[in-house]
């Protein structure tokens, strides 16, 4: 599990890379299941919903049937091996756990978003930062910028959501050293 209490990790975002060790995934067959969506299994997945639509030829004005087999690729390049540490690549919005320069886990990953109605205020940042504090259930301390977004989206504005089933934390995070970056789960 890549939570755990006493490791300190270092990771990097990168918006590209140019060295690559190894290659994962491949092309397989994603059967649908009950509650299945384009986005739920592009999301899952990490995979382009763009492409996954393109691939099995899906229209998307018939839902999708339980037992429907999907064809997916899911090949993606490795950044270049760290010794110990995450590396978040964001293009291919994966998150790559390396131990002792193997690599241990691969993820997709949620990012900040580049824009919501043509403001920028989320955007992932990019550099090396250090992992400086853990929390189990963690208390979501609603940023400015967020309580603005809700304000906006006429949604009663919150500045805090305690741990627990609306918290969008998740049971697990991990802050960095970057001001209000955070590695979590999600709900």
């Amino acid at each position: 599990m890549l939570y755990t209490k006493s490791l300190l990790l270092f990771f990097i975002l990168i918006p590209f890379f140019s060295h690559a060790d190894m290659i994962i995934g491949g092309e397989t067959v994603y059967h649908v299941v009950k509650g299945d969506t384009i986005e739920l299994i592009s999301s899952k997945l990490g995979l382009n919903q763009k492409k996954l639509i393109k691939d099995n030829n899906i229209d998307l004005k018939n839902p999708l049937q339980i037992g429907q087999e999907l064809k997916v690729n899911n090949r993606l390049i490795i950044p270049k091996a760290i010794e110990d540490g995450i590396i978040i690549n964001i293009p291919d919005r994966t998150l790559y756990f390396f131990k002792r320069g193997r690599l241990e886990m691969a993820f997709p990953v949620g990012l900040g978003m580049p824009s919501w109605r043509g403001i920028t205020k989320w955007r992932t940042p990019v550099g090396e930062f250090e992992i400086i504090e853990k929390k189990e259930n963690p208390t979501w301390y609603v940023p400015e910028s967020m309580q603005w977004k809700m304000e906006m989206e006429g949604k009663p504005v919150k500045t805090i959501v305690p741990p627990g089933p609306d918290n969008p934390l998740g049971r697990y995070a991990m802050k960095t050293s970057i001001s209000g970056i955070v590695i979590h789960e999600t709900i």
